[in-house]
């Protein structure tokens, strides 16, 4: 799920221009979650559909599809093979933090939230695009109490990203916006304030790095996700609907709260 997060923007920010935009995409993650989620993606007029090769097996498997409509918090999962489709809000899925620490149970209180963005300048050209790059800092301690115990929780979230303004941010995917995104109300804040910049371009290539310290014991996970073949092209309409016939089931996220 974390590789989701960095395959490190939102989908508030979908296409509104009549052009249509197609990439690939791929993304690595190493460390507490040793994945990769690759697949292509296009968008055109308001609609974005995201094409899984490779998944995490969990939220988007191998072989489906995800829709996205401007204005729209909710993501449409559509599994072709099973002719299936389930709805995700992409808040929860982007704010992972906040749904990890929900997992404890009980109560957790949030401390000394930072945030801040450095310029690293002119990074060359990245899949022939002129490029800029960017570091995007945040971190926050945690303190939770659950099962009779208490828990301390340090989290620090590091984001370097090359990003171009040649093409627009609305082509953005969501599977882009996990490094300007916590789900941690006063951490958001800050980040949104730090990142306006860099989030007003197109990420090109990003490298995020998450380090949670739990009671002194610390764990890391590097995520490296990356485009390639930027091209415009024409979009069919029909590619952002759900076919007819298929049938919605609940999603993983529901499975899971509800076995509990």
């Amino acid at each position: 799920m974390k590789a989701l997060s960095t395959i490190v923007l939102t989908l508030l920010l979908l296409p509104s221009a009549h052009a249509g935009m197609g990439y690939d995409f791929r993304s690595i993650s190493t460390g507490l979650s040793k994945q990769t989620v690759s697949g292509s993606v296009r968008a055109e007029g308001g609609g974005m559909r995201v094409d899984f090769t490779t998944g995490d097996d969990l939220l988007f498997r191998g072989g489906t599809y995800a829709l996205a409509t401007a204005g729209r918090k909710v993501l449409t999962v559509v599994d072709p093979a099973a002719k299936t489709f389930y709805e995700l809000d992409t808040d929860r899925i982007l704010g992972n933090a906040d749904a990890m620490l929900k997992q404890f149970g009980g109560r957790f209180t949030v401390s000394n939230p930072k945030a801040r963005t450095i310029d690293g300048g002119d990074a060359g050209r990245i899949a022939g695009f002129p490029a800029r790059r960017s570091k995007v800092e945040s971190s926050f301690d945690v303190a939770v109490q659950a099962l009779g115990q208490n828990m301390k929780i340090q989290m620090q979230n590091t984001t370097d990203v090359w990003w171009t303004r040649s093409i627009g941010a609305e082509y953005t995917s969501f599977l882009q916006k996990s490094g300007f995104k916590t789900g941690i109300e006063a951490v958001d804040k800050l980040l949104a304030a730090q990142t306006s910049t860099a989030a007003n371009g197109f990420p090109l290539r990003q490298i995020t790095t998450t380090k949670i310290v739990l009671n002194g014991n610390a764990m890391t996970s590097t995520t490296t996700s990356e485009v390639s073949k930027v091209r415009q092209m024409k979009v069919a309409p029909s590619l952002f609907v759900v076919p007819a016939g298929f049938v919605k089931v609940s999603s993983p996220l529901e499975k899971m709260l509800n076995s509990r």
